[in-house]
């Protein structure tokens, strides 16, 4: 963010502002419109024109429809709409509709629609719809929609839709929907949806929808769901779906779906369901792990449910399935089937399968016992 906010500073010294006053209140009266019109050619600053308008710089400009061609940028206080062609080192207007294109950039006050190719830079304070193109950044105050591509970074404060490519990154301070790729990343301060592709994270302040990968991590405040994959880490309130991790997948809420994490499944305060992997643990322990879940080390929960297979240890409250690890050690009620070196059961109402195996509910003589033990 700080290599686009540099580099938005030091265009500004090259590129022209705007004022913030309408047209009617600003005094133009320096403005002179001297122009030749020749048929459809209009040389010098003619007001308003139909057909080919050549000029130096525009000043109060009206509405040009055709092709309007200047060699440097306008005045600064220039208003005004071009319907169809602007071309020039900086072609800028209040509207632009059609195609542009400027060596150094184009700006445009309130809209921009069509296709606009900037060689440094496409700037909007309204709405970019389109084909947007540029050397380093395409930056709208508003809504960008369309094919937006920048050798540096795409930036909207609105949302930001269609097929989104920047080679540092995509930004937006609203939604982001469709292909996203960002060399690097992808950041919304709003919703994610589509497919959103980084080098290295996805982060989001609202909901990931789609498929996301992200090189290093996807990072959500809100939900996840659909196909997310990052290098090191998901992070999100919710994930939904099918959620690969070579580090870590953590969610403050439930997760669901297909779980694999390299090192570790974690749900800070909800349930994780579905099927969970990790060479490390899989982790609810204020909830429910539900399903399929094989861990290299171990799992942990207030509650498992289905099949779990821990290398080394397996902990809960209550144990409803089938639990095979070295150590199974369930503090509330076993219902089902534990296999390990050492099982342990507050209240057995099952089978243990084990070199020692306890269940304090058991009279005197088989709380503790070897190979197996069971309470039907």
């Amino acid at each position: 963010m700080r290599i686009i906010l540099l580099f938005c500073l030091l265009i500004s010294f090259f590129m022209p502002t705007y004022s913030q006053q309408d047209s009617s209140d600003v005094d133009l009266e320096y403005c002179q419109h001297n122009h030749l019109n020749f048929g459809i050619i209009s040389i010098g600053n003619s007001k308003s024109f139909s057909g080919l308008r050549l000029n130096w710089s525009d000043c109060d400009l009206g509405e040009v429809n055709g092709i309007n061609f200047t060699m440097w940028r306008p005045d600064e206080d220039t208003y005004g709409t071009i319907n169809g062609v602007a071309l020039g080192l900086f072609p800028m207007a209040s509207k632009i509709n059609g195609i542009s294109f400027g060596l150094g950039g184009v700006l445009t006050r309130d809209s921009h629609w069509g296709i606009s190719i900037g060689g440094f830079a496409n700037i909007s304070e309204g709405n970019m719809t389109g084909i947007n193109i540029a050397g380093l950044a395409t930056v709208s105050e508003k809504e960008m929609s369309g094919i937006n591509l920048a050798g540096l970074a795409l930036v909207s404060q609105g949302d930001m839709f269609g097929f989104n490519f920047g080679g540092l990154a995509n930004v937006s301070e609203g939604n982001l929907s469709g292909l996203s790729v960002g060399g690097l990343a992808n950041v919304s301060q709003g919703s994610m949806n589509g497919l959103n592709l980084a080098g290295l994270a996805l982060v989001s302040e609202g909901e990931m929808t789609g498929l996301n990968l992200g090189g290093a991590a996807c990072v959500s405040d809100g939900s996840m769901l659909g196909i997310n994959v990052g290098g090191l880490a998901l992070v999100s309130k919710s994930i939904t779906g099918v959620n690969v991790s070579g580090g870590a997948l953590v969610s403050e809420g439930n997760i669901l779906g297909l779980n694999f994490g390299g090192f570790a499944v974690v749900s800070m305060t909800e349930n994780i369901s579905g099927f969970n992997a990790t060479l490390g643990a899989v982790m609810a322990e204020d909830g429910i792990i539900s399903g399929l879940n094989i861990a290299g080390y171990k799992v942990v929960a207030e509650e498992i449910v289905g099949l779990n297979l821990a290398a080394i240890l397996t902990k809960a409250y209550d144990l409803n399935g089938v639990s095979v690890s070295i150590y199974n050690g369930f503090h509330g009620t076993q219902t089902g089937l534990s296999i390990g070196l050492w099982n342990f059961a507050k209240i057995l109402n099952g089978i243990q399968i084990g070199l020692i195996n306890i269940a304090e509910n058991n009279p005197v003589p088989f709380k503790v016992l070897p190979f197996i033990n069971a309470n039907l």
